[in-house]
């Protein structure tokens, strides 16, 4: 879901010649993060045998995400 967010992101900000490098960097970032967060999830409910953990991990690392959304400024040199 937060891929088109991202991908609109870099389209706007960044010229069009590293637009698809940008871009297919946060992708591969997104699902390499993707797969360890799958991996923490089942590890956590492999552990405790319920869901509470691995639901504390999705949203301590949605606050994180959240956090660091605000702090995403289009970059200066390429105005």
């Amino acid at each position: 879901m937060p891929n088109a967010i991202n991908m609109s992101f870099i389209a706007n900000n960044y010229p069009e010649h590293i637009t698809g490098s940008v871009g297919g960097f946060t992708m591969g970032l997104g699902i390499f993060g993707g797969a360890v967060g799958v991996a923490a999830g089942s590890t956590a409910l492999h552990i405790t045998g319920i869901y509470n953990v691995s639901i504390i991990i999705v949203v301590v690392v949605a606050v994180v995400g959240a956090i660091a959304g605000f702090g995403i400024k289009p970059p200066k040199i390429f105005k």
